[in-house]
């Protein structure tokens, strides 16, 4: 039987006083799209965010809805072939210094879980619980960390109790 694997809610480090979002042009663009679990066609071009802070990192969140990516992040999970995430161009400028950190990408995960069990998140390195925050898988978290790129990212463990309801292996 394979092993278990936990998940962990993916959200920004309050602990560090890295780079956060004063200011943005989103073109409109409706940020609650990104809950439909769906693909977007229709991304604007040249949405801009202005942040301060102190260095630049692999995660941001920017405002409640824009969960930024740096590069270096895209490409790890491009070279791990994560499946059912899509890369949104954004520019990201210092409000300070005008200099352009990117290229960053918002991030689009599009599997959705209803329930937090272990049945439902086995297999699954990225995905949305009930269509809102995003969770990355153990397995996942541990490459992250190896490969150092989890600047700016916070990692809150579900608990175990949480994950063994309904598990049917029990």
């Amino acid at each position: 039987m394979p092993k278990k694997q936990f998940a962990y809610l993916l959200s920004y480090d309050f602990e560090t006083n890295g780079l956060y979002c004063v200011e943005s042009d989103t073109k409109g663009f409706n940020e609650y799209r990104f809950y439909d679990g769906k693909w977007i066609e229709d991304w604007p071009e040249d949405i801009l965010f202005i942040v301060e802070g102190e260095k630049i990192e692999d995660f941001m969140v920017c405002y409640l809805h824009y969960m930024l990516i740096s590069e270096r992040v895209r490409c790890a999970l491009v070279e791990k072939d994560i499946q059912g995430v899509q890369y949104l161009p954004v520019r990201v400028v210092h409000r300070l210094t005008k200099e352009n950190l990117g290229p960053y990408w918002a991030l689009n995960v599009i599997p959705t879980v209803e329930k937090l069990r272990w049945n439902s998140i086995q297999g699954k390195d990225l995905f949305r619980y009930a269509s809102t925050s995003v969770y990355i898988s153990e397995s996942l978290k541990n490459f992250l960390e190896q490969a150092q790129l989890t600047s700016g990212a916070g990692f809150v463990r579900i608990p175990q109790r949480l994950l063994d309801r309904e598990d049917p292996q029990k």
